[in-house]
């Protein structure tokens, strides 16, 4: 059986804003930078397989985090698509040691 094949772009017409910013402990060592981002634009999976809501793009509010490594890119993991700002924080704050918010 063949599967769909579906080109995943990020929306460049996507709205985002630095809406909490802080740093974390890294390893014991290096404090990084962590961002919340709100932005307008969840990008879908594109999996066939996938439940709809999951599959699809969505329009709405939405909170992204970006974390920084203690190498030379500026941001070079995250998370994206939470529901809350408090569920940004809460995520943040269960993964990372020492969170320092501005």
């Amino acid at each position: 059986m063949s599967r769909p094949v579906r080109t995943c772009l990020m929306n460049s017409q996507a709205k985002e804003e630095v809406v909490k910013r802080g740093t974390f402990l890294y390893g014991g060592t290096w404090r990084c930078a962590v961002e919340i981002v709100q932005t307008d634009f969840r990008p879908g999976s594109g999996d066939y397989e996938d439940p709809a809501e999951i599959r699809e793009d969505a329009h709405g509010v939405f909170f992204d985090i970006r974390y920084a490594s203690a190498g030379p890119r500026p941001f070079s993991s995250g998370v994206i698509g939470l529901e809350s700002l408090p569920a940004a924080v809460a995520q943040v704050e269960s993964v990372v040691a020492d969170v320092q918010w501005e």
